[in-house]
C-alpha cells in the first residue's frame, strides 16, 4: 500500500514538473529576460545587451537618435531615443551635473537637446545601472552631434597625455584626469597625437559643472620638456636635437631653426650651439605649427629655454592688451602692446591670474619664419661680429646695448639709425618698422625675416628682428647688422671688440 502511494506521488510530481516546465518555456518565448547585471568588485556596471556600446576606457559611449524628451520644471531631464546602430530603444537621464556640448566644444544646456538630434552619451563605468528595459543611462557627458568638423574623446588620461584606450595622446596636457577632449586632426601614430582645441576636466569619476573653472584653457604654445640625448649639426650649427620626455622618458625630437629664440630660464640670450647633451630643455611650439606624421614626435619650437639651477620662470603665450596670457594664468604689469611674448620672471602673486613684474619680455611677433627655400638671402660681409661688445657711430656716440643672437650681431635700430640721420617709424598694430633715408627706405616686421627696400621684391635676413624689453621699459627693436649693411650706404670697420659705423659722406 505504501509503495502504491509513493508511486502515485512520484507520478503527480512528474506531471506537475512537466506542466511547469512547459509553462516556463512558453513564458520564456513570450517575455524576453531582463538583462542581468554584471557584478565586478561589488559594483553594478553594464547590462549585457549593450553590445553596441563602446565599453573601452573609463566611459561607455552610446550613440542614439532622440525620439522624445520629458522635462521637469522646464528643464529636460529624460531623453528617450533609439540606438543609431540597431534601433534598440535606449533612454538617458540628464542630471543637472551633466556636461553638455556640441562636437566642436560649444557649451550647451539640456534644453538644446531636441527631437531628432544625434547624441553621444558618455557614462562612467562606475555609474550604477537600473534593472529595467529599455536600458537607461546616466551620462556624465552628452555630445550633441552637428555637421561641423570636430571629434570628441572622453576618457581617463595619464600624466603623459595618453588615454586609457591608448588611442589618443594630447601633446600639451597640464595634469592627468578624466577629460573631455575636442580636436579636429590627429597623426596616424599609435596613439594618435593631437593638439586639442579644448579640454574639459570631468573630475575623478564625478560629473563636474559647466563652469569655466573646469576648462583647461590651452595657450598659444605647446610646451614640451626634454632631456637632450644627442645633437646633429648642419655645417657646425646644431639643428636636430634628439631627446627624451622628462616625465615619461618617451623619445622626442626638436628641429631648431635659425629663427628659434634661445634663452636660459633667467633670460640670458643663447645660441643653438649652447645646447649640450644632458641639458634640460623647455620647447615652446606654436599651436598652428604643422606636426609631421612620424614617430618619435618632432617639434619645431619657436622658443627654446635651456633650464639651469638659477632662479627664474618663463611663460610663452599670447598676451592681450591687459597683459593677461591666453591661459589666464599670468598677468604682467608692464605690457605696452599685446602679442606673443616670452616672459621671464622670478616672483608672482597668488591671485588668478598671478600678477608679476617681469625681468625681461621678448616680443616674438605674429610669425617666426624660416627662409623660404630657393629665395634670395641677404649676405652679410665677411666680418666676424660675434665678439663685438659695442658700437660707435660716426666716431661720436658709443652704444653698448648690442647682443649676439645665433651668431648674428643685433643692433638697437632706432638709436643707431636716428644717429645716422635716418627716420624710424613704428606701427604698433602691425608690429612693423620703417627706416627712411634720403633716397632709400626699408620696412620689416617683428618676428619675420622678410624685408623690403623701397617697395622692391622681398629679401630675406638670416635672423628675424626682435623686440627686447627689460626693467619695465617699452622695448627696443633689434635688427641684424646685415640689414643696415645691405640697405644703406655705410662703412663698417671692426676695431677689436668695437664696431665702427660711418655714413660714407662723413
Amino acid at each position: 500500500m505504501k509503495k502504491n502511494i509513493a508511486k502515485k506521488n512520484i507520478l503527480i510530481a512528474v506531471s506537475v514538473l512537466s506542466v511547469l516546465t512547459a509553462q516556463s518555456a512558453a513564458f520564456a518565448q513570450a517575455v524576453p529576460p531582463l538583462a542581468p547585471v554584471i557584478i565586478n568588485s561589488g559594483a553594478a556596471t553594464v547590462p549585457e545587451n549593450t553590445e553596441n556600446n563602446q565599453i573601452s576606457g573609463s566611459f561607455i559611449k552610446t550613440e542614439i537618435t532622440v525620439n522624445s524628451t520629458e522635462s521637469d520644471n522646464g528643464t529636460v531631464n529624460l531623453v528617450m531615443g533609439s540606438d543609431i546602430a540597431n534601433n534598440e530603444l535606449k533612454n538617458a537621464v540628464i542630471s543637472p551635473d551633466a556636461l553638455i556640448f556640441d562636437n566642436t566644444g560649444e557649451v550647451l544646456s539640456a534644453n538644446d537637446i531636441k527631437e531628432g538630434a544625434k547624441l553621444s552619451l558618455y557614462t562612467n563605468m562606475n555609474t550604477p545601472m537600473t534593472l529595467q528595459l529599455p536600458v537607461t543611462y546616466r551620462p556624465s557627458v552628452v555630445i550633441v552631434e552637428t555637421d561641423k568638423p570636430g571629434f570628441v574623446d572622453v576618457d581617463l588620461y595619464n600624466s603623459e597625455g595618453i588615454n586609457s584606450k591608448n588611442t589618443l595622446q594630447i601633446n600639451n596636457i597640464e595634469k592627468p584626469g578624466e577629460l573631455v577632449v575636442f580636436y579636429t586632426d590627429s597623426s596616424r601614430s599609435i596613439p594618435a597625437l593631437i593638439t586639442p582645441s579644448k579640454v574639459i576636466f570631468v573630475g575623478e569619476g564625478d560629473a563636474a559643472n559647466n563652469g569655466p573653472e573646469n576648462e583647461q584653457v590651452l595657450g598659444q604654445y605647446i610646451k614640451a620638456e626634454i632631456t637632450v640625448n644627442s645633437i646633429e649639426s648642419d655645417n657646425g650649427t646644431s639643428n636636430l636635437v634628439k631627446g627624451s620626455d622628462i616625465a615619461s622618458n618617451e623619445l622626442k625630437n626638436a628641429i631648431i631653426s635659425p629663427e628659434a629664440l634661445i634663452f636660459d630660464n633667467t633670460g640670458e640670450l643663447l645660441s643653438i650651439n649652447d645646447i649640450k647633451e644632458g641639458a634640460k630643455l623647455s620647447l615652446y611650439t606654436n599651436v598652428n605649427t604643422p606636426m609631421t606624421l612620424q614617430l618619435p614626435v618632432t617639434y619645431h619650437p619657436s622658443v627654446v629655454i635651456i633650464e639651469t639651477d638659477k632662479p627664474g620662470f618663463v611663460d610663452v603665450d599670447l598676451y592681450n592688451s591687459e597683459g593677461i596670457n591666453l591661459k589666464n594664468t599670468l598677468q604682467i604689469n608692464t605690457v605696452e602692446n599685446p602679442g606673443e611674448l616670452v616672459v621671464f620672471y622670478t616672483d608672482s602673486s597668488r591671485s588668478i591670474p598671478a600678477l608679476t613684474a617681469p625681468s625681461k619680455v621678448i616680443f616674438i611677433g605674429e610669425n617666426i619664419e624660416n627662409n623660404p627655400s630657393g629665395e634670395r638671402m641677404a649676405n652679410p660681409k665677411d666680418l666676424d661680429y660675434t665678439d663685438v661688445t659695442g658700437i660707435v657711430v660716426n666716431g661720436e656716440d658709443r652704444y653698448d646695448n648690442v647682443i649676439t643672437f645665433n651668431g648674428n650681431l643685433m643692433l638697437p635700430v632706432r638709436a643707431i639709425c636716428e644717429k645716422l640721420g635716418y627716420t624710424v617709424t613704428w606701427d604698433g598694430e602691425l608690429q612693423a618698422v620703417k627706416v627712411s633715408g634720403a633716397d632709400t627706405e626699408v620696412s620689416f616686421t617683428i618676428g619675420s625675416n622678410v624685408y623690403n627696400v623701397s617697395n622692391s621684391e622681398p629679401m630675406y635676413l638670416s635672423v628675424s628682428p626682435i623686440i627686447i624689453a627689460a626693467d619695465g621699459s617699452n622695448g627696443l627693436t633689434y635688427v641684424p647688422v646685415e640689414l643696415l649693411d645691405n640697405v644703406f650706404d655705410l662703412t663698417l670697420v671692426k676695431d677689436h671688440g668695437t664696431l665702427l659705423i660711418y655714413n660714407k659722406q662723413v
